[in-house]
Order: C-alpha cells, then sequence, then structure tokens
C-alpha cells in the first residue's frame, strides 16, 4: 500500500523469451514441461494467464531453470511501470544494447535492484534466492516476523527480507528448515513467489483501505472540540491518512466537517509559532529577494557545465547551521556525479533549495560542490565521510536528503518520500511533513511510491543502519524544484516547496528544543 496505492496490473515478460501473440490457454496445454501436476502449475497458469511471464519458443516453460538478474530487473522494472527503454547505465558491464538495460538502470535509482562493489550489475548471473528475496521486499511491501531458518542468520544482508517473505506467506522455505539464500532462484520458484506477492499485496491494498477508512472515522472522533497544538501529530496523521485514501483512487466517503474545523485551528495556532520564517520568507518572496538569491546560489552549481567549481579542493562544503539545530540537509547531486566512470547528469536546482533552506531555517547542509564520485551510490566517498563526522561534532538527529526526479507522465506525483519501507524514520515525521505540503495545496505527496531508499549506499539508508540518525529520501518532480520550469507559475511552485518543507524543518527544530 505504501508501495503503490493503487496495485496496478502488472504487465511484465522475460526478456526475449516469449512469444510474439500472447497465450490464454492453461500453462499445462501450453508448454510441455508443465503439466497440472507439477507443483507449481497454478502459480504458472497464473502468471501465464496475466501476460506476466510465457516461455521459450520450443514451448517448453523450463522451471527449474535459473532466473539471471537482467530478467529480474525487467520482470520488477515492468511491475513498477519503469521507464524500459534501452539506455546508457552506470555498469561497466550493461551497455545500451544489453537486453534490460533501461530496466536495469531504472530499476537501480528506483532502489529496487543494485550493483556489485567492482562497479558491475553481472547481468547474465544466476538470481540466488536470497537476491531474489531482496527484490521483492523491496518490491512489496511486505510483514515481517521472526524466522527460524537453520541457514539464515541476523548478519546476511537478505535477513529482513527473508522475514519479509516468510512473514507474508510469500514462502516457507523447505521442509528441511532451511531457505538456501545462497542458491539459485527458479523460473518455477519465482513464478510462485511472485504469483504469492502479488496476491498478498491485493489482499493487503483492500486491507489498508478498510483499517484506513476506519482509523480516519475513529480518530475524527476522538478530536477534541477546543484543540490547541497538542493535537497537531493526532491532525496530521489524519490528513496523511486522507491524502492515502485519495491517492488510492478511494477517497474518504464521510463527514470531514469536524476534522476540517480541529484542521483550521491547529494550523493556525502552528502557523504562529512558525510566524518568524514565515513573514521572513514572504517578504523576500514579495521584494524579490527570494528570486535574486535562487539565481545566485544556482549558479554555484550550474557553473562549468553543471560540474561545479574545479578548481576546488574538496568535492563537499558543509555549511553550519545554527548551534544545535537537529537537522542536516544532505544535497548529493546538486552536480554531476560519477557512476561506474559515467557522468550523471546533475538534478537540477535542488542544490539552490537546499541552500535556501539552510539560510532560512538555520539548518546545517551538506553538499558536493564539484562532480565526483555518486555519494548516493558509493560508501567509500568523501561525503559520507564528513557526514559522520557532522552527525558526531552536531548532535544531529534527523537527515533530509534532497535529490530530483524526472516528471512522470504515468502517475501524478510532486514529491516521493524514500523511507525504506517506513524502517529509517518514525511515522509521525512523515505525517508532519505531508501536512506542510497538504497545507501548500500538494496532496499527490507519496511514501515509497518510486524511490524507496533501500539500498545501502543510498544516504538516508546509510544514515540510519550505519550512522544511527533517522533520515528521508526527498525526491522532487521537476515541476516542484525548478523556478523555471513553467513560467511564474513554476516560480510560486518552487517557492511553495521550500516554505512546505521549511515549516516542517523550523517545527520539527522547535519541538525538539521543547518550544
Amino acid at each position: 500500500m505504501k508501495k503503490r496505492m493503487n496495485l496496478l496490473v502488472v504487465s511484465f515478460l522475460l526478456a526475449g523469451l516469449f512469444f510474439s501473440q500472447p497465450a490464454f490457454i492453461h500453462a499445462g496445454k501450453q508448454f510441455s514441461d508443465v503439466n497440472e501436476e507439477h507443483r507449481f502449475y497454478s502459480y504458472i497458469d497464473e502468471l501465464v494467464h496475466k501476460e506476466i511471464i510465457s516461455g521459450f519458443i520450443d514451448q517448453t516453460f523450463k522451471p527449474e531453470t535459473g532466473v539471471r538478474r537482467n530478467e529480474a530487473a525487467i520482470m520488477i522494472g515492468r511491475h513498477l511501470n519503469l521507464n524500459g527503454d534501452p539506455s546508457e547505465t552506470s555498469f561497466s558491464d550493461v551497455p545500451k544494447g544489453v537486453t534490460g538495460s533501461g530496466y536495469i538502470e531504472a530499476a537501480v535509482l528506483a532502489g529496487v535492484v543494485s550493483g556489485y562493489p567492482d562497479g558491475t550489475f553481472r547481468p547474465q548471473h544466476y538470481v540466488t534466492r536470497g537476491e531474489m528475496a531482496i527484490f521483492l521486499d523491496r518490491t512489496f511491501s511486505l510483514d515481517q516476523t521472526a524466522i527460524s531458518f537453520s541457514d539464515v542468520d541476523v548478519e546476511m544482508r537478505s535477513y529482513e527480507a527473508i522475514r519479509g517473505l516468510y512473514g507474508s506467506g510469500i514462502t516457507e522455505g523447505f521442509p528441511d528448515q532451511t531457505f538456501r539464500p545462497d542458491q539459485p532462484v527458479t523460473r518455477g520458484e519465482f513464478a510462485a513467489m511472485m504469483s504469492r506477492a502479488m496476491k498478498w499485496e491485493a489482499n493487503a491494498d483492500q486491507r489498508e483501505l478498510q483499517d484506513l477508512t476506519d482509523d480516519v472515522t475513529k480518530s475524527i472522533r476522538s478530536l477534541p472540540d477546543s484543540p490547541g497544538m497538542e493535537s497537531f501529530q493526532n491532525v496530521a496523521e489524519i490528513r496523511s491518512k486522507l491524502n492515502q485514501l485519495a491517492l488510492s483512487g478511494h477517497p474518504y466517503e464521510g463527514d470531514l466537517r469536524q476534522f476540517e474545523e480541529v484542521e483550521e485551528k491547529v494550523n493556525t495556532e502552528r502557523n504562529v509559532m512558525l510566524q518568524p520564517f514565515i513573514d521572513n520568507l514572504e517578504k523576500d518572496f514579495k521584494n524579490g529577494q527570494f528570486r535574486e538569491r535562487t539565481r545566485e546560489v544556482h549558479r554555484l552549481f550550474s557553473m562549468n557545465q553543471n560540474q561545479g567549481d574545479l578548481e576546488r579542493e574538496n568535492e563537499t562544503v558543509f555549511q553550519k547551521g545554527r548551534e544545535g539545530h537537529p537537522v542536516l540537509i544532505t544535497v548529493p547531486h546538486g552536480v554531476e556525479h560519477i557512476r561506474n566512470g559515467q557522468p550523471k547528469s546533475a538534478e537540477v536546482y535542488t542544490g539552490p533549495m537546499g541552500l535556501l533552506l539552510h539560510e532560512y531555517t538555520d539548518a546545517h547542509i551538506l553538499y558536493t560542490a564539484k562532480t565526483g564520485r555518486d555519494a548516493n551510490f558509493y560508501n567509500d566517498v568523501e561525503f559520507k565521510d564528513q557526514m559522520r563526522r557532522i552527525i558526531d561534532e552536531h548532535d544531529i538527529s534527523l537527515v533530509l536528503d534532497i535529490h530530483g526526479m524526472s516528471n512522470r507522465n504515468d502517475v501524478d506525483i510532486s514529491l516521493d518520500i524514500g523511507t525504506n519501507q517506513g524502517r529509517i524514520v518514525p511515522e509521525d515525521l512523515v505525517h508532519s511533513l505531508m501536512f506542510s505540503y497538504a497545507n501548500a495545496g500538494f496532496h499527490n505527496v507519496w511514501e515509497n511510491r518510486l524511490f524507496t531508499a533501500s539500498n545501502a549506499a543510498n544516504i538516508a539508508y546509510y544514515s540510519y543502519h550505519e550512522l544511527g540518525v533517522p533520515a528521508m529520501q526527498l525526491e522532487y518532480a521537476r515541476s516542484l524544484r525548478d523556478p523555471l520550469f513553467n513560467g511564474s507559475e513554476g516560480f510560486e511552485r518552487f517557492y511553495l516547496s521550500v516554505r512546505s518543507l521549511g515549516e516542517f524543518i523550523v517545527h520539527y527544530d522547535l519541538e525538539s528544543r521543547g518550544d
């Protein structure tokens, strides 16, 4: 549900292994090596009917054959409706001509699959059961539970994902109480796990929709008649859940008059608390100072064709905020970055957004000032060394990692909040941020829709798991982060975006200080 509010009908095929015409007959009649007695028959049959998977040109399915890594990327990419057009990638062994290159790159950027430390993806290697667990855990919102497989321990990279598969009923392992994480996953096993995951998610979506509706009704009825800021978290949670229901295509149909009255009172009191920040920002917006400052800071990142200041000794810049401020803003992609020796475009105006927030909220900021190795893809980089030092020295309690995504025609999205399925930041902070954006009229804010912050090298993931600090990966559509994207309307959207995140930061700062 957090991953996708609408469960889309998936329609992906194994690359290069499909018939020219879709088959709608039973698998037992279509494939010579899969009959109705086969243990995975029902799963294969279901995925064939849904045009998710098909067989080979010799009319076999080869259920015991392994699934290759590029094939897995294609399947997952089609399921998530990613752009699969052939493209250059970040990997030395995946040029544009490799089957699935577009899906591989898109799935990596979405945080679903990852490569190896040597800069390769190894597209023809077989996917292990442990890797498949990770892929499925990142693709679906799975429920974790305790496991007792004799060959799985907490130190394994796939440990949490295997807990997710088991907890969601997608696999029970083998009769001897093993999971065999290093064993290649077969096409039959994949069909079974994918089918079960889809069914679990479909049922989970319906359960969560009903639970959300019931929770909203119950929460509204429990709101006080004379609310103050002590009711803010309840109001923010209700607003966030209303947003989720609307995005799912099932808007709340109950009476919202009581909630809207309470929300207005709480928001009025919140604005009083945030008034110095709001007044300063509004003043500069009206007198043109905000626009001029946006232009000035953009020059820092756009020089040398978006490579930044190449004469600098260090790649990164840390600008200290107010002493004791609990928030660190990180901007790793304000300038062009390098992944596996290949330059990647700068995420336009993420740098100015970060610096403006630093100036107006007094939060700390760490940003990349000249092109270098991608800090969101590698851990052994200057940027993360700086993060560790800053967090140690300045008692940081929250990291906000700002990124930009290309506009998507297939989904109405302004901001996607990556939280690794809610594992790297408290839920109340996500509600608070969504409230800030809803207050500015941005209701198409998702959580873990396209970018989940699930890879170990993602800055938000690294912040929580390696440095012990909660974090959010904030992926902004260009229409929300680029003041030049759509004339005067685009500039106002940029301003409101800065204001919304700024309100969240100031509110968090004040609460942290007990003000």
